[in-house]
C-alpha cells in the first residue's frame, strides 16, 4: 500500500512540475530585451494608395463566341465522355476527351475548350461519344460537315452537338 502512495506522489509532482515549467516558459516569451524600442506611431497609408473600385457597366451576357468553336448539350440520362479527334494531327492538335454528368449542359449547351487554348472544329474532325456507366450506348462517329450531327446555325459561328438519350 505505501508502494501505490509513493507513486501517486510522484506523478502528482509530475505533473506540477510539467505545469509550471510550461507557465514559466510562456512568461519568458512575452518578454522584450530593453533595446528593443517599440513604436506606437501607426500611420495611415499614403493618400495615393489606390482605392478599391465599382465596376460601373454591367457584364456582358454572353461570350464573344469564336467561330468553329463546339457547344455540347448532354440531353441524356447518363455520364458522358465527348471525343474529338482531329483529320490532321499535329503536336498541338492530339484528340481530347471531355467528361459530362447526366444532363450536364442540357439547357443552353457548354462551350469546350482544350487546355492549350480554343477548340476549333475543321471539316472532316470526328466527334463521338460514349456513356461512362458500362451500358455500352454510344453516340456518332460524327464527321463535322459531313453527317447529321454536329450542326451550325447559318447565324452561328458554333458547331452544337445535342446528345440525346
Amino acid at each position: 500500500m505505501v508502494l501505490k502512495a509513493n507513486i501517486l506522489a510522484q506523478i502528482s509532482a509530475a505533473v506540477v512540475g510539467g505545469t509550471a515549467a510550461f507557465f514559466l516558459s510562456q512568461l519568458a516569451v512575452g518578454i522584450d530585451p530593453p533595446d528593443v524600442a517599440l513604436s506606437n506611431d501607426v500611420t495611415p497609408p499614403p493618400p495615393s494608395a489606390p482605392q478599391p473600385s465599382i465596376a460601373t457597366e454591367p457584364l456582358p451576357e454572353k461570350p464573344v463566341a469564336f467561330a468553329n468553336q463546339l457547344r455540347v448539350s448532354n440531353r441524356s440520362t447518363y455520364p458522358i465522355r465527348v471525343v474529338w479527334l482531329p483529320r490532321q494531327r499535329t503536336p498541338e492538335e492530339q484528340r481530347f476527351h471531355w467528361d459530362f454528368a447526366p444532363a450536364e449542359g442540357n439547357e443552353e449547351g457548354l462551350l469546350l475548350s482544350r487546355p492549350t487554348g480554343q477548340l476549333q472544329l475543321k471539316t472532316g474532325d470526328v466527334l463521338t461519344a460514349f456513356a461512362l456507366d458500362g451500358s455500352r450506348r454510344y453516340w456518332g462517329p460524327y464527321v463535322v460537315g459531313e453527317t447529321k450531327l454536329p450542326t451550325q446555325a447559318d447565324s452561328s459561328p458554333e458547331w452544337q452537338l445535342i446528345l440525346k438519350p
